[in-house]
């Protein structure tokens, strides 16, 4: 087979389909070393690790669509609230929210939310109003339900 040939997309779709191939795993790797688009840093010894490469983050929050689809649907549904009920406080907030998202939505920010680490919540652009209530929703979909 001539991974050389291959598209970046191709290779990592066989490597990950024919893990038994380090030829196809090396020809990947140096690929990789080729194009050079990523954030290099060390092993982790933790998810908090990744607080210290705010870099990192950035880069995977940028690329995270899901987190973006989150950030601006619970804006949205916020803003929402507060026109037709405007004395609500966080509690009711953050269950309106849990309530009026998509589960479909909610499965796609958990799952981003856990590759790429808690700390991405940070990063995402609310307004500051609703940076907690936002903070708080997507912290309790990814907390494991008991």
């Amino acid at each position: 087979m001539d991974y050389q040939q291959m598209s970046r997309k191709e290779l990592h779709n066989y490597v990950l389909a024919n893990r038994e191939d380090n030829a196809a795993f090396y020809a990947y790797v140096d690929l990789l070393d080729r194009v050079g688009d990523w954030t290099e840093m060390p092993p982790l010894k933790s998810p908090q690790d990744l607080d210290n490469y705010p870099e990192f983050i950035a880069h995977i929050t940028r690329n995270s669509k899901p987190l973006t689809e989150a950030a601006t649907e619970i804006q949205r549904l916020l803003k929402q609230l507060e026109e037709t009920n405007p004395a609500t406080d966080e509690a009711e907030k953050i269950a309106y929210i849990n309530i009026a998202t998509k589960p479909v939505l909610k499965q796609r920010v958990i799952a981003a939310l856990r590759s790429s680490g808690e700390s991405a919540i940070d990063e995402l652009v609310l307004e500051d109003k609703y940076l907690n209530i936002g903070k708080a929703v997507l912290k309790g979909w990814i907390s494991p339900k008991l």
